[in-house]
């Protein structure tokens, strides 16, 4: 079982560590370095913007993993990545179903809960099948292949 707790200010350097690691730099829309000044900005205003939801992750009450919903025009769209060490152990597909739970209790029942994955990022692919994603869109990016997906109204 995971639990969520809402990202607060002593999360910043843990969420600048994960964005670090480079199995998610390989699959950030965004390749550009980023420093810890910069991430501290991008962070502290994230977890105060009422149309952001950031959840930390918890396996036995250790940080496991993030995901965060930006919500504009009834759209929530997903961001989120695990732990090196949580990785490959089915943490991703709890993460996108019970975050859409999440994301819903705080935005509204009727809000489309969405990911936009690169079509070679194969685990987060397999993630969003597996927690019930429907793929409804392929389109590049930035010169690359992405596939959106959207969780089932329920």
């Amino acid at each position: 079982m995971v639990d969520f707790r809402e990202a607060n200010a002593s999360d910043c350097e843990l969420y600048y560590k994960w964005t670090q690691e480079q199995g998610v730099r390989d699959f950030a829309f965004n390749k550009e370095a980023i420093t810890y000044e910069r991430h501290s900005q991008w962070f502290h205003e994230k977890i105060s913007t009422l149309s952001c939801l950031l959840l930390v992750a918890l396996d036995n009450g250790v940080p496991c993993g993030q995901i965060r919903f930006d919500c504009n025009d009834n759209v929530a769209l997903i961001s989120f990545s695990v732990a090196l060490a949580y990785r490959g152990k089915g943490l991703s597909s709890k993460l996108l179903t019970q975050g859409a739970i999440l994301c819903r209790d705080r935005f509204g029942r009727n809000v489309l809960v969405e990911g936009v994955v690169m079509e070679d990022n194969l685990a987060s692919m397999r993630a969003f099948v597996a927690a019930g994603y429907q793929a409804v869109q392929r389109f590049e990016r930035g010169g690359l292949l992405c596939v959106r997906f959207r969780a089932p109204l329920s």
